[in-house]
């Protein structure tokens, strides 16, 4: 083990002495989790316990880049497995109401059914949301991190519907722990192994590309908008939902 090493996994230690959050519990299958994400070619940070946000000390610099020093480190600590987005070259599609989203989308000519078909679809923490993860089709090196928000039935204010995750985000990977406290999984047999994320189709590319058009048509669509309140092209979106974390993790 190098000294960088020892470092980043002491400095991890002493950060979760100060972190007021049950300890999941150790096992190999983070492991094989961590060394799937990497196998993959993706970007692999850890992630402060129960959420994701990135552990970045100075002393040893992040992403991984040796598969023995994320094995090392995953072995003896507690913190959560990380995808970096943009260094990863994917993209989240966080869709946090399945109803508004089908009428705003189908606005500006997606099927956000046919969207979630289409990708990788791990477990999410929030009741009644869904999150895909793709490829970013070639050609397109990064996307940037928006939401699409409608305003609430009063108009006072606005609530996020889908949100788009790259640059400079990173996402929860199985089996880490949610903030709710689940172990997360991947859908089939091997729930904690990442499995090859399909390239987003063609016909969703302009939720990358043309994300102020989208987005303009998408807050149309909305039944009960008022003109005056938010204008077309509005680009300020209220911050997605945030669960409550979880007094005790759920060991499965």
């Amino acid at each position: 083990m190098t000294k960088d090493l020892a470092a980043l996994i002491q400095d991890s230690n002493d950060l979760l002495d100060d972190i007021e959050l049950p300890r999941p519990p150790l096992s190999e299958r983070r492991v094989a989790g961590a060394l799937s994400i990497m196998r993959h070619g993706y970007s692999l940070v850890p992630l402060k316990p129960q959420t994701d946000v990135p552990h970045q000390p100075k002393n040893y610099a992040v992403p991984f880049s040796s598969t023995r020093d994320a094995e090392t480190y995953f072995r003896v600590s507690q913190f959560g497995l990380g995808a970096d987005l943009e260094g990863s070259r994917l993209v989240s599609i966080r869709v946090y109401s399945i109803e508004d989203a089908r009428v705003g989308m189908r606005a500006c000519g997606i099927e956000i059914d046919e969207l979630l078909a289409a990708g990788a679809e791990p477990t999410f923490w929030m009741d009644g949301a869904r999150r895909v993860l793709f490829r970013l089709p070639e050609g397109l090196s990064r996307a940037a991190t928006t939401t699409f928000a409608w305003p609430d039935r009063d108009n006072r204010k606005r609530i996020a519907v889908v949100e788009i995750r790259c640059a400079g985000r990173y996402e929860l990977m199985p089996p880490s722990y949610a903030p709710t406290g689940i172990e997360l999984a991947w859908p089939g047999e091997r729930t904690w192994s990442t499995p090859e994320i399909p390239t987003l189709p063609t016909a969703f590319v302009e939720l990358l590309t043309r994300q102020d058009h989208v987005r303009s048509r998408f807050e149309r669509a909305c039944p009960w908008r008022e003109q005056d309140v938010f204008d077309v092209g509005d680009t300020a979106s209220t911050a997605p939902p945030q669960p409550q974390p979880a007094r005790a993790a759920t060991v499965q």
